[in-house]
């Protein structure tokens, strides 16, 4: 689904490699039309597990959509316990903990901001990415 009117939408996702303790990134973002207007991708260091991996991928989300100066933003990634900590009042006790305060603090850069659960079949593509960018950045 395209985002609302005057909208971007940024998808990322996540791979996690457990031999090295790192995780690659990638985020797509998409106006009205269902264009791609950016895209990134990360790798990350010392990540513990998936979870983590995740919780990163959603930050870096939130910092390229900062970068790009954009105002109204939805992101949808396919971490149901990141998108359900974010979209939560109460403060965050678990190793996401400093993640999940991170991007709530980034939260008041902007005019409009959602977190949207989306299944791994929508995040295909922001998926493929992420598999592309772990071919380019692993050495």
């Amino acid at each position: 689904m395209p985002p609302d009117l005057d909208n971007i939408k940024l998808n990322y996702d996540a791979s996690f490699n457990t031999s090295r303790n790192t995780s690659t990134s990638s985020t797509l973002t998409r106006n009205e039309f269902g264009e791609i207007m950016a895209a990134c991708t990360y790798s990350h260091h010392g990540i513990a597990n998936a979870f983590i991996a995740k919780a990163r991928a959603c930050e870096q989300a939130v910092v390229f959509a900062q970068d790009l100066g954009l105002r109204l933003i939805q992101v949808e990634g396919d971490s149901f316990i990141v998108v359900k900590k974010l979209n939560t009042g109460t403060p965050d006790r678990s190793v996401l903990c400093s993640i999940i305060q991170d991007i709530k603090e980034r939260m008041g850069y902007f005019d409009s901001i959602t977190f949207c659960f989306v299944g791994k079949s929508t995040n295909e593509e922001t998926y493929g990415s992420v598999k592309g960018g772990c071919r380019l950045l692993t050495p």
